[in-house]
């Protein structure tokens, strides 16, 4: 199943000039402190080039530090009027340099985390309402100059225990339930999205997400979003202690939450022989 994702489909060229002022602005320190600690003491950014290499991931490294080093876009979407322009970018990009008419957008709906690496300034000043519209006017207003153009959004959650507002929830299961009548509320207000808004998913490392316990507190909000008509895609099999877990992980997922598309599904493709003897050999090479 094909898709983007937003904070990773943003070029350089794109988030450079919108960065520029905020890193030179009153709130800089607080923005450098957070830079620093993703990208190291001696970070440099002067320029598109220099923001391009701090959002590759670089050969020797792996999923969970691609999630990391996605924090420079995360910092210019703090508004509407940013969303707009995102959605707007993605779509030119994508329609006039790869020649792509159609997108899938994932994108996390609430960015509210108990997790202070995480934490961006501003994300007080913007609603979830506020990210769902600014990206559907963004695309809809690159139509109106390529009508052949279309796009799906699809608002993701974030699958890590940390991931929810402790300040207003005293769980992730109330936070996530929330964040299911909020997203049944923006269609209620907004029917005219309604045909490219039909779909959720889930997002993040998923290495402390494998037994049937875990996938409890989402249980419910998606049984809702079920019986409300939409389709329930999941990021799983990615990433795993073990191979063993990673299926677990992707059973569960299909048999609790009844996804209807499972994205990626890494761990079904592995041959488990190959798997465990590579263990085996690893384990001889080391000792």
């Amino acid at each position: 199943e094909e898709h983007i994702h937003l904070t990773g489909s943003l070029t350089a060229d794109f988030v450079y000039p919108r960065l520029k002022p905020l890193l030179e602005g009153e709130n800089q320190e607080s923005y450098w402190q957070k830079i620093k600690h993703t990208y190291g003491e001696e970070v440099v950014i002067e320029n598109a080039n220099d923001v391009n290499d701090l959002l590759r991931l670089k050969e020797e490294e792996q999923f969970d530090r691609y999630l990391e080093i996605l924090l420079l876009p995360k910092f210019i979407l703090t508004s509407r009027q940013a969303h707009r322009e995102a959605a707007y970018h993605m779509a030119s990009e994508m329609y006039h340099s790869y020649n792509v008419g159609f997108i899938r957008l994932k994108f996390t709906f609430s960015r509210a985390t108990t997790n202070s690496a995480e934490q961006i300034p501003g994300l007080d000043q913007i609603t979830e309402e506020d990210v769902v519209m600014g990206l559907f006017e963004g695309f809809m207003e690159f139509r109106k100059k390529v009508p052949v153009f279309d796009f799906i959004l699809s608002p993701c959650f974030r699958k890590e225990a940390d991931f929810y507002n402790a300040d207003q929830f005293p769980s992730k299961k109330d936070h996530f339930n929330h964040q299911i009548d909020q997203i049944l509320e923006i269609i209620d207000k907004n029917p005219h999205i309604t045909s490219h808004l039909s779909d959720v998913d889930t997002v993040g490392s998923e290495r402390e997400l494998y037994r049937k316990g875990h996938f409890q507190d989402m249980k419910l909000g998606f049984r809702k979003l079920h019986y409300k008509g939409f389709s329930i895609r999941s990021h799983h099999g990615e990433t795993f202690h073990t191979l063993k877990k990673g299926v677990q992980a992707v059973d569960n997922a299909m048999n609790i939450w009844h996804i209807d598309t499972l994205e990626h599904g890494l761990s079904l493709g592995i041959n488990p022989n190959f798997y465990y003897h590579s263990l085996y050999q690893r384990v001889v090479e080391f000792n």
